[in-house]
């Protein structure tokens, strides 16, 4: 039997991860990308958003472009990228506008009016580093002056550092009475143990703030606490300068900053705040030719939970978020799955029996399944025959779920991408193992139940990502489950082969989808077609009924999961660490006391201590919070330690003369939690 995979190939190259910053400055690979990028109506609706900051001054011109994985945000800043570093007359992205032209004449001359000449200085920030915003900014504006050969004309701390180290290397200890780089490297080895001048200036070179950090301290232990005070400002008065410089306005219309991956410095709270909110306010808005674009996954209310109500509100009000929705992407899409419609498997086996499309046509219109696509000859063209052997309510439901709960190793392009897919439950996999038609001749179709499959890690108990509703549904998922599986008990045929789990498994996916689970949406989602079909697995619903793991609502002819057998444990945590009044007055006090109780001895063996010198000592426990760990708890060590040695007779047994304190640092659920001190008695 012929496999789907012998009419369908699939151009994986289309749906590669872009890796914006080598992809930018790579010339033939960004040269490839632009000749072929066809903009989807979402994308062109965003970039028009983006551009409006290039002709209206006054525009909040810090844009956040949000969009699940795979939606194309990095292909999206790549191309915008590319339009604000060459004039629209550049032969290298003549492609471009004749695609978008094809696409919106109209505003693709608009387009090219407003890039008819000059260019901007684009900096493209490295995400991979972790570094804080700030960081990561100035190294990429830097970076694009220096690959432009612009002398920024400025001077930052990074750079004043760095070449007070320069002078006093180069000074040394002729005709001074001190040789202050060499006193520096002793301050430096006490501060950052480990730590060479070498490496920490080139630390200060690529601009990192830690670097600069320990610069600092070192500097004032070597100055005997008088600190270092630089002339440069930070990030903000530096691009201030640099964008109003004569030879920066000579050659550039304006700069222009792209940072992907931006969520993650939101989430890791990677930045400091004031930086941040000043680069919104002082360089995005109130600069007329300066704009940010960073790449969110999710609405920026998501990342809420990171800032104060206070911050949330400033933050908002200084941003311009633009939505990278899912119209047209069953353009991307249809030009990753490649349909053969003049093989002989699809002349002999498929075409004589599209006429099946025309039974799934109207559900996808009364269920709004595709609300971009009006008419519905499109959605049987570009849906069911280009992107064949996908039901529809299965693509449906995948692009919802690849916005509310995917991944970058879970989206829709990695869903039917070979190379960068084929993992189990993905279309890949599903048209290389299945045949095109299955018993009594019906064509096989990828349905909603194996979407559990590809998304199973995020559909997990486990999974801390889900939001409320979500997990009480998959809760809800597992607690049917349990129903069924004690109701199965001593049946012949095993539990995993039971139909009924892919009932189960259709219904989780359209609660989470929004879909109504109604009887006949369930049997739609299950590709039932015939009378028979639809009998099962009313049969099925109604086994489901009697055993306790689906309930039936009657008001709304809807069929629900059953509820969770417990509390979910994530719900109780997020509860205690909001109530103060459940937490212990003492909570290291707490911690010992459930860990160990009286039975937990104030001392531990230090054998690998012991051996080697063919001595009898003890390590003195201690328990402490992370936040109390500082120059207070290390004097009260010492003054305990001094008074043991004057009373070895309470219990600690006499120490050596050279003493060491330890700390025993372990990863624990928060920084709050205590964590175990141990110092050598």
């Amino acid at each position: 039997m012929a496999k789907i995979a012998e009419v369908v190939k699939l151009k994986s190259g289309y749906a590669n991860f872009v890796e914006l910053k080598s992809a930018f400055e790579a010339a033939q690979e960004n040269a490839d990308r632009m000749a072929m990028y066809r903009p989807t109506k979402a994308h062109r609706v965003a970039f028009e958003r983006i551009c409006r900051g290039l002709y209206q001054p006054n525009d909040k011109k810090f844009y956040l472009l949000s969009g699940s994985y795979g939606t194309g945000k990095s292909h999206l800043c790549l191309m915008t990228a590319n339009i604000l570093s060459r004039s629209s007359g550049d032969p290298e992205i003549a492609g471009f506008y004749k695609n978008y032209a094809k696409l919106d004449s109209e505003k693709a001359n608009l387009l090219k009016n407003i890039r008819k000449d000059g260019q901007y200085l684009v900096a493209i920030c490295d995400y991979h580093s972790g570094r804080h915003f700030e960081d990561v900014v100035m190294k990429a504006v830097f970076e694009a002056c220096k690959a432009k050969g612009l002398s920024s004309g400025v001077e930052t701390e990074f750079d004043e550092a760095d070449r007070q180290l320069g002078e006093w290397e180069k000074k040394g200890d002729k005709g001074r009475i001190r040789n202050f780089y060499q006193d520096f490297g002793k301050a430096l080895s006490s501060v950052a143990p480990g730590l060479s001048v070498e490496q920490l200036r080139a630390g200060l070179k690529n601009y990192d703030s830690d670097a600069l950090g320990k610069f600092r301290a070192a500097f004032k232990e070597m100055m005997g606490g008088v600190a270092f005070q630089a002339q440069a400002g930070n990030l903000i008065p530096i691009l201030r300068k640099l964008v109003k410089t004569q030879e920066f306005k000579e050659r550039f219309k304006g700069l222009a900053v792209f940072f992907d991956e931006f969520g993650f410095t939101l989430e890791n709270a990677g930045y400091s705040k004031d930086i941040l909110q000043g680069f919104m306010e002082t360089i995005c808005k109130n600069e007329p030719n300066v704009i940010f674009v960073g790449c969110i996954h999710k609405d920026f209310k998501s990342y809420a939970d990171r800032f104060s109500k206070a911050d949330v509100a400033v933050m908002s009000a200084r941003i311009t978020q633009v939505d990278l929705l899912n119209e047209g992407i069953e353009e991307i899409i249809g030009a990753i799955v490649e349909t053969d419609k003049a093989s002989e498997a699809w002349k002999k086996e498929i075409a004589p029996k599209t006429g099946v499309f025309d039974q799934l046509v109207p559900p996808c219109k009364s269920l709004n399944l595709f609300p971009w696509i009006a008419d519905v000859d499109r959605i049987r063209q570009r849906v069911l025959e280009d992107i064949y052997g996908v039901h529809p309510m299965a693509l449906a439901c995948l692009l919802k779920l690849s916005s509310e709960i995917g991944s970058d190793a879970r989206s829709t392009f990695t869903f039917f991408s070979g190379d960068v897919g084929g993992d189990k439950g993905s279309y890949a996999d599903f048209i290389e193992t299945v045949d095109i038609t299955v018993g009594g001749g019906k064509l096989n179709l990828y349905t909603v139940d194996r979407l559990f499959t590809f998304f199973q890690k995020e559909l997990s108990q486990k999974n801390p990502e889900l939001r409320e509703g979500q997990r009480q549904f998959v809760n809800g998922f597992y607690a049917s489950l349990d129903a069924l599986r004690k109701a199965t008990e001593g049946e012949l045929f095993g539990f995993q082969e039971d139909e009924r789990i892919r009932v189960l498994r259709t219904i989780l996916i359209c609660q989470l989808c929004q879909i109504p689970t109604s009887l006949e949406n369930i049997q739609f989602g299950l590709y039932c077609l015939s009378p028979s079909e639809k009998n099962q697995v009313k049969g099925y619903l109604n086994d489901l009924v009697k055993s306790g793991a689906v309930f039936f609502r009657q008001q709304s002819k809807t069929y629900e999961l059953a509820a969770s057998t417990g509390e979910d444990p994530y719900d109780l945590i997020e509860r205690y660490v909001a109530d103060t009044k459940l937490h212990p007055a003492d909570m290291v006090a707490a911690f010992l006391e459930e860990a160990g109780g009286k039975s937990l001895s104030d001392f531990a063996e230090a054998k690998g201590y012991n051996l080697p010198f063919g001595e009898d000592k003890s390590f003195r426990t201690r328990f402490v919070r992370a936040k109390e760990i500082g120059d207070a708890l290390w004097d009260e060590i010492r003054k305990e330690y001094a008074e043991s040695r004057n009373k070895p007779a309470q219990g600690l047994k006499e120490p050596s003369s050279t003493r060491c304190v330890r700390m025993k640092a372990r990863s624990m659920w928060q920084e709050k939690r205590p964590r175990p001190l141990l110092t050598p008695m």
